[in-house]
Order: structure tokens, then C-alpha cells, then sequence
């Protein structure tokens, strides 16, 4: 469908235009007459209508209309490129099959406008009735917010709490990370059911009256260890409310049922507090907490993390890492006195979203990029190098106007110079002319073909994140496939490596395939204007089966697809003895049973980067064989300041003058380079971006793919492991679409090749103390 909109004088006319294309599915062909005067459903996108356009978003439809069990309703909305993905959502509830009904899924839109067709089908897949919605013309279906926006989802707080942290609203997150949104939850039923709803939420806060059954607390723990943030406060339970409970059903109410996974030693004892300085100190505030006398506080201990807030022996809040994720624990309630009239309580959230690791910026200047080079994120960087394929010249734009530039004098005045001047029979044109013509096609078409490619290939480029500990693993996946002539095809995503396990025993484990689009605002970008588009060819998204159904692929046209997994490992991958003594001094060992060697690589630890040159070849890195027992502080081993090995410094005298007095040392660094072709140099850039200096170094920002950054990891004491294994973590299955007839002009099913396979692994390892300590000194948050 294609939409023109004319403003003429004081009235704005707008025109659709509806085509029909033969190789649809009945669902997409079908004509859209109009919004009914009564919606049979209501739809509600989001978190609480929080989401982001190229994010997987939760949603939930419901109907009171009278429904038989058989009737399945169907999704769909354009993806970049202007294709129609649509996806069946699964049924949750009716009553007696006769409604009200539910059904709920998730669903990912390309623009902050996107608009959603929602169609009732019968058991045959027949279409009953569909309706079009708007972004921000329908309730519960808000506009999409911005890739910089960052969420914080709250759980079981009261009204005077929420308002209170409503505050946060449009505070920035960090220097380098956009504001803060807040939404509200009233219980844990209220979280998306799929683990993929979950990728809007940044930092999920419980507190007040929230409480976690044992299916919600295991969900929660696969979201944290796989990735999340949470900040959980811990509920008091006097000896009056707890009399007829057994220890165990105690400890479940002080963790809000928690207590099986939370990385802390949680008792049932109460401790007295008398100050609470320390919170006050974090939240940099001089507005006090408003306290009388003493406070009991439930008593626990975290032994490893980063102490932020203590009182005296107590601990009052710790930040821990948990799997690939983050824990926050606070023994108080937020939702209760003392902090519930707090007025400087937002700002203590927002210094615990401030990930940034508060390094001296002093001897390094930013190297924000001064000349455009259309790359503004870090993921664009990566899926420029995935659409790289040999044998592909694709047309500079420097040479195409050339080329445009030596037809119109090819066809104007050399024409006429010839038939003019040298043959002196202007009559010649009639001839010349045509002939001219026909040859710049031919030539034109033998030079496309040549340099566009007569096969069709896909690449793959793997980022797999490894804790060998908690034995969790996620892995994300960037697919080009090219187009040698127009086709319609099935694509199946397939986990080839690690081995695994289920996380929930859901279709969460499974690859979860879809289109992918930069964050950009140029043509099939995230971030480009509401334009027109053209009909396209619709597709369908069947995320139980990996698999995108009907898939248009142009003539010698690329399509981006990302897919996206995480699981349990069966077995511990890596044996670690690290150990450092809290000086940034790193010693032990490190011996991995991966089946073949990690190539390429570095291991971060603290302010450190750690490398094993060959002595033969010092651009080289020898690589980890499986099964070698690898020291830290063997001969060979080469070590850097991260910042300046990422950045490329190097210090360099300043003359003073004649008397050699004023002398300094300057520190210069390498700008960075944005459209470099590296992709274990772009993974790394990922992986330490705001160590480095974020956005103020690269000039990038770095939001559309989760958990690519693990500053927050290295803050925390893990060693990070990161490297190139010639091992393919996800591939793709592509066939011709045998249910849909090609495309005109196609012909017929062709053979997709499978070109360069990358895979880049990340493994968080465990360092312990040397010298006894658990925990890391009161930090200085946001520190200038």
C-alpha cells in the first residue's frame, strides 16, 4: 500500500494507493476498507506502551466479542524495506471458547509511526475481518520512543512512590547513554510472557508489595543471567508476621521469593541501623534521609561485587554480576520509610544506571569524528561488514556520477561534433543516436552483471557471550543474504554450537529470526523519515520454527536478518584459577575444552589488556589450543592500559623553551575509525565502548544490539575473553519458497551459496581476591 499526502492551501488530501500482488498470502491481499465503528479487539504494545522500533516489543490482544477456540488472529506490519511481516500470536484464556479472549506474542516495528494490521481468521486460515491501528491513534498502542531512551520498569510500588519516581523522566543515564523513561507495573504477571518482550527493559526495579512465584522467579533469573539488570529491595518481616512460617517460607518473604537464586547469603535476622549517610553520599545529594532514631533493616551478605552503600558492618546496597547480567540488592524497601519520602531517591537510581566506569579523561582528548562518514552507530559499522561480499563491486557514488556525466556528453556534444563538424550530415542523428543508446545498455548491463554477481550467497557474523560459571550462554547472530535474480524464500535459523540446554523449555531457545535494520536515517535505516512506499511482496515470521516464510529478495538486492538465542551450557567450557590482589595485578590460569582454538585474542581485566605475542611475529597472536593451561604471567605475555591500547595512545614530549623549562608530556590518540572493515577490532570496540570513552572517542553511539557492552562486567572484577573461533555458532537454511510461485522474471529456485562465516566468542571469567577481600571499595559514581 502506498500513501500520498498533498496539502493544498487549507486543506490536506490523502491518497492510497492499494496493489495487489499475486504471490501474497490471502491475509495480505486482502483490501483494508476502514476502522469499524466498533474495534472487535484491543490491542496493547509495549511495556506498559513503552517500546522502540528495531526492538522486540510485547504485546497482547483482547476481544469480548464471542469467538470460537478455532479462531487465530494474525499480525502485521511493514518492515524497512516496506515488506508486510506478519506473525500469529498464540491464545491464552477464553471462557467456555466463547470469549472474552486473549492472545499475546511480541512483534518488532520499523518506525516510531508503524502502523499494524490486525486480521481474525477462521480454522482454514480463511480472513473473517481485519483493522488497521496507528501508532498513537489507538489506545494502548502509544508512539515508539528513541534507540537512546533508556527504561525502567518498576514492580509493586505504590502511587506516592511512583510519583516520586516519575522524576526520572528525561535525567540522563550516564554521559555516554541517553534519558531515562519510567513505566509501572502493578504485579509480575504484568511482564511480558516471552523472554523476547523483555529486550525493552533496561533496569527492572522491585520493590514495595511485588512478590515472584516460582515459574515468574525462574523467568526473572533467565532475563538477568542472559543479560538483565535488576535492582531488587529486600522486605523486613518481624518475628509477629512470620510465627507460624518455617524458616524457608521466611526468607522467601524477605527475598519477595527470590531467595534460590539472588547471589547473596540472605538470613531471617534483623539488624539495627542507625545511619544512612552512605546512601546520601551515592545519590550525591544534600538532601537527608528523613530518619528518627533507629531502623531494622533484614540483615544479608553479598560476597563478591562492588560495595556502594554500607553502615558500618552492614551492607545497604551491593551491586553484583549474575551470569551475563546484573544484580543490585537494597535492604531497604523504596515503597517504605525511610526512602519512601526521600526526595533524592530518583537520583539514587539514576547513579545506579550510570554504567559508565569513571576512568581520568584528563590526558586524553575526545576524537569525536569531524567529517560525516553516514555511519552513527556501532551496529552499522558491523552490518556494513556482513553486506561485504567478494565479488560484489557495488557502483561508487564519485563513479556513477562520472558515468552519468560521460553519457550526456557522449550523447550531446560529441554526438554533435561528430555528425556536425566530421561527417557534416546532422541527419546521422537519427541513427547515431539510437545506436548510442542500445550500445550504453548493453555495456551498462554486461558491466552490472559483471560486478554485481551471478550467485547467491549469505554471510554470517556470530557473537556468542559465554559465563562459565553460571554455565549461560546467548548468542547474536547478523545475516546478509544476497539476490542474484528475484526470489521468494523460506529461511530457517539452526544453533550449530555451543551445545545446549533450554533455559524456560519455551521457543526462547530457539533462534528468534527476523529482518534487522541500522540504526540510521538514510534509505532502510531505523531512524528514516515516513516516506511512501511502494507494494511490496509480504512475508511471513513463524518464530516456533526459526523461520521467516516467503522472504522477497530483489534483483541483486541485499536483506538484512538477525537472529537471537539463549540457553544453558551442560557443561563448564573453561577452568579458571585467576586471582588478583586488588592493585590490578592479574595472575593464575586459564585451560578451555572448546573443540578448537580461540584465535585473535585479548583478555581485559580492570584497566588492563592482556595478550601472547609470537616472538617471531609480534603482529601475531599465538593462539589458545583447547585443553592448554595458559598463565597469565608466563614469558611472552604482553600487557597494556585498555584505554590505550583501544584508542591507539601514545605519549609525546612538548619542548619547553630555550631554557628547556616548561617541558610537558601530551598523550596523543588514533582517531577511530568508523568505516573500518575489522569485525574482531569493531566486536572489541563493542564490548570496552564506554571504558574507552563512548561516544566521545568514536563518535558512535552504540544502542540497538543488548549486552554488547560489558564495561559494567569489568567494573564488577570479571576478566573478559574475547576472541575469533572458526566454529559457525548459527546458520541459515535457504530454500525457494515452494508454496509461493517466484517472482516474475525469476527463473525459478536457485542455490544459495553460504559465504564467510564469523564467529566472534566473548567469555566472562571469575577472578578472586588475594588479599580476602569480598567486596569493592564505596565508589565515586559519575565522577568528573
Amino acid at each position: 500500500m502506498a500513501c500520498l499526502t498533498i496539502l493544498c492551501g487549507n486543506s490536506l488530501c490523502l491518497i492510497e494507493a492499494r496493489g495487489e500482488n499475486t504471490t501474497a498470502p490471502e491475509i495480505s491481499s486482502a483490501a483494508i476498507s476502514g476502522t469499524p465503528a466498533r474495534p472487535w479487539a484491543t490491542l496493547e504494545l509495549g511495556v506498559a506502551g513503552f517500546w522502540q522500533p528495531g526492538i522486540w516489543a510485547p504485546c497482547r490482544l483482547s476481544s469480548s466479542d464471542l469467538l470460537p477456540e478455532t479462531t487465530s488472529v494474525q499480525l502485521a506490519t511493514p518492515d524497512v524495506d516496506g515488506s508486510p511481516v506478519s506473525l500469529r500470536l498464540a491464545r491464552e484464556t477464553s471462557l467456555s471458547g466463547n470469549g472474552p479472549v486473549l492472545w499475546s506474542g511480541f512483534i518488532k516495528l520499523a518506525s516510531p509511526s508503524a502502523a499494524i494490521t490486525i486480521s481474525q481468521l477462521d480454522e482454514t486460515g480463511k480472513l473473517l475481518r481485519t483493522d488497521r491501528i496507528e501508532a498513537g491513534f489507538a489506545p494502548g498502542f502509544q508512539s515508539g520512543h528513541g534507540l537512546e531512551e533508556r527504561l525502567v520498569a518498576t514492580i509493586g510500588l505504590p502511587e506516592s512512590t511512583r510519583n516520586l519516581l516519575n522524576q526520572l523522566k528525561g535525567m540522563a543515564a550516564s554521559r555516554t547513554r541517553g534519558p531515562l523513561q519510567v513505566v509501572h507495573l502493578e504485579t509480575p504477571a504484568e511482564l511480558p510472557q516471552d523472554l523476547a518482550g523483555w529486550s525493552a527493559i533496561d533496569y527492572l526495579l522491585v520493590g514495595g508489595t511485588a512478590t515472584f512465584k516460582d515459574a515468574e522467579s525462574q523467568k526473572l533469573k533467565a532475563w538477568v543471567e542472559t543479560g538483565g539488570t535488576l535492582w531488587t529491595s529486600l522486605q523486613l518481616v518481624t518475628d509477629a508476621e512470620a510465627k507460624d512460617l518455617s524458616p524457608e517460607a521466611r526468607l522467601a518473604l524477605v527475598s519477595r521469593g527470590l531467595a534460590s537464586w539472588l547471589p547473596a547469603d540472605l538470613t531471617t535476622e534483623v539488624t539495627i541501623v542507625r545511619e544512612l549517610g552512605s546512601l546520601e553520599k551515592l545519590a550525591q545529594s544534600d538532601k537527608r534521609i528523613p530518619q528518627s532514631g533507629r531502623i531494622s533493616l533484614p540483615r544479608f551478605r553479598m560476597r563478591q561485587g562492588e560495595l556502594l552503600a554500607a553502615s558500618r558492618d552492614d551492607q545497604l546496597l551491593v551491586r553484583s554480576a549474575y551470569g551475563l547480567g546484573v544484580v543490585t540488592i537494597l535492604a531497604l524497601d523504596p515503597a517504605k520509610t525511610p526512602l519512601q519520602n526521600w526526595e533524592a531517591q530518583p537520583r539514587l537510581w539514576q547513579q545506579l544506571a550510570a554504567e559508565s566506569v569513571t576512568r581520568s579523561e584528563s590526558s586524553l582528548e575526545s576524537s569525536r569524528q569531524l567529517v560525516s562518514t553516514g555511519v552513527t552507530d556501532l551496529a552499522t559499522q558491523l552490518s556494513g561488514v556482513v553486506e561485504a561480499f567478494p565479488g560484489v563491486q557495488r557502483i561508487t557514488p564519485g563513479l556513477l556520477m562520472a558515468t552519468l556525466l560521460a553519457i550526456v556528453l557522449l550523447v550531446g556534444p560529441i554526438d554533435y561534433l561528430i555528425v556536425h563538424r566530421l561527417l557534416k550530415r546532422p541527419a546521422l542523428t537519427w541513427i547515431t543516436f539510437p545506436a548510442m543508446v542500445v550500445l550504453l545498455v548493453m555495456g551498462m548491463s554486461l558491466w552490472a552483471a559483471k560486478t554485481n554477481g551471478i550467485e547467491a550467497t549469505s554471510q554470517t557474523i556470530s557473537l556468542v557471550d559465554l559465563d562459565p560459571v553460571a554455565q549461560v550462554g546467548r548468542t547474536f547472530s547478523l545475516h546478509a543474504i544476497y539476490g542474484a535474480e528475484p526470489n521468494r524464500l523460506v529461511v530457517k535459523a539452526k544453533s550449530l554450537w555451543p551445545e545446549k540446554e533450554r533455559v524456560t523449555g519455551s521457543e526462547d531457545d530457539l533462534p528468534l529470526l527476523s529482518w534487522w535494520a541500522p540504526p540510521e536515517g538514510s534509505l532502510g535505516g531505523l531512524l528514516r523519515p515516513g516516506g511512501t512506499f511502494f507494494p511490496a511482496a509480504p512475508y511471513e515470521l513463524e518464530p516456533q520454527k526459526s523461520m521467516l516464510n516467503g522472504l522477497p529478495v530483489e534483483h541483486w538486492g541485499t536483506r538484512l536478518l538477525q537472529s537471537e538465542s539463549r540457553y544453558r551450557i551442560p557443561e563448564p567450557l573453561f577452568e579458571t584459577n585467576l586471582e588478583t590482589n586488588g592493585l590490578g595485578k592479574l595472575t593464575g590460569t586459564i585451560r578451555h575444552k572448546l573443540p578448537m582454538a580461540i584465535t585473535d585474542w585479548v583478555l581485559v581485566h580492570g584497566n588492563r589488556l592482556y595478550r601472547w605475542l609470537d616472538r617471531g611475529d609480534e603482529e601475531r597472536i599465538v593462539p589458545l589450543e583447547a585443553n592448554f593451561v595458559w598463565r597469565v604471567d608466563q614469558p611472552g605475555i604482553t600487557q597494556r592500559e585498555l584505554r590505550g591500547f583501544m584508542t591507539g595512545a601514545r605519549a609525546r614530549t612538548v619542548k619547553g623553551d630555550a631554557s628547556g623549562a616548561g617541558g610537558t608530556i601530551a598523550v596523543e590518540q588514533t582517531a577511530y575509525n568508523a568505516l573500518g572493515s575489522q569485525p574482531v577490532d569493531i566486536v572489541r570496540m563493542m564490548s570496552f565502548h564506554e571504558d574507552v570513552g563512548g561516544a566521545g572517542y568514536t563518535g558512535l553511539t552504540s544502542k540497538l544490539i543488548s549486552g554488547a557492552d560489558l564495561s559494567m562486567q569489568l567494573r564488577l572484577g570479571k576478566a573478559i575473553l574475547v576472541g575469533r573461533i572458526a566454529q559457525p555458532a548459527t546458520s541459515l537454511e535457504i530454500d525457494a519458497d515452494n508454496h509461493l510461485r517466484p517472482s516474475k522474471g525469476s527463473k525459478g529456485p536457485t542455490q544459495t551459496k553460504t559465504g564467510e562465516v564469523i564467529t566472534i566468542i566473548r567469555c566472562i571469567l571469575p577472578v578472586t581476591s588475594s588479599t580476602g577481600g569480598e567486596l569493592a571499595p564505596l565508589p565515586k559514581l559519575n565522577s568528573k
